[in-house]
C-alpha cells in the first residue's frame, strides 16, 4: 500500500507527464547533483514538450522512469525497431543510463534559473564544465565543498562562481 507522500509524489509526476503531452511547458526544481556544475540543487528548470522542440544529442532532458524524474544530457539517439532510443547520463556521473524511449523522454530544458537569473543550456560542453563535471563525478570531497560554497553563496545572496558558468549561452 502506498503512504501518503508517496501518493503525493506519484499524482504530482503524473500531473508534470499530462502538461508536457499536453503541449505546455512546466517548471520544476532541481534537487540531485548528477548535472553539477550545469545544474545546481535548488535551480529552477523550465522543460518544454520534447515533441514540439527536436531533441539531439547533447540537449538537456527530463526523462521518466521506474516512478522517478532525472534530467541529464542525451549522449547519444540510435533507432531501434523503428523507433528512436534515447542514451543519457548526468554530466557528474559516471555511467550511461538505460535507454529512454519517446514515452520517456517529456522534454527538452529550455532554461535554467538561478537565483533571478536564467540561463540557456548549451548542447556543446566547454572544457571547464567537462573538468569540473569530472572533479565532482570523481571527489565526494570536491563536490562537498562546492556545494556547501553554493549554499553559502545563495544565503549570502552572492552570485556563484557558476553563474555564468562557460556550459550556458545568454
Amino acid at each position: 500500500m502506498l503512504r501518503a507522500s508517496q501518493c503525493r509524489d506519484q499524482c504530482k509526476r503524473d500531473l508534470v507527464k499530462e502538461q508536457l503531452r499536453n503541449g505546455n511547458q512546466v517548471r520544476l526544481q532541481a534537487f540531485g547533483t548528477s548535472m553539477l556544475p550545469i545544474i545546481w540543487p535548488g535551480d529552477h528548470l523550465t522543460i518544454d514538450n520534447s515533441r514540439s522542440r527536436a531533441v539531439g544529442v547533447g540537449d538537456v532532458v527530463l526523462v521518466s522512469r521506474a516512478d522517478r524524474f532525472f534530467v541529464h544530457r542525451v549522449t547519444q539517439i540510435v533507432e531501434r525497431n523503428g523507433q528512436a532510443r534515447y542514451k543519457t547520463r548526468g554530466d557528474a556521473v559516471a555511467a550511461d543510463d538505460f535507454d529512454s524511449d519517446d514515452q520517456e523522454l517529456l522534454g527538452k530544458i529550455l532554461f535554467i534559473e538561478r537565483r533571478g537569473r536564467v540561463v540557456v543550456p548549451n548542447p556543446e560542453r566547454s572544457p571547464i564544465d567537462v573538468l569540473l563535471a569530472s572533479l565532482m563525478r570523481h571527489s565526494d570531497f570536491a563536490r562537498n565543498i562546492a556545494l556547501r560554497v553554493q549554499r553559502f553563496l545563495q544565503r549570502s545572496g552572492r552570485p556563484a562562481v557558476a553563474q555564468y558558468g562557460e556550459g550556458f549561452s545568454a
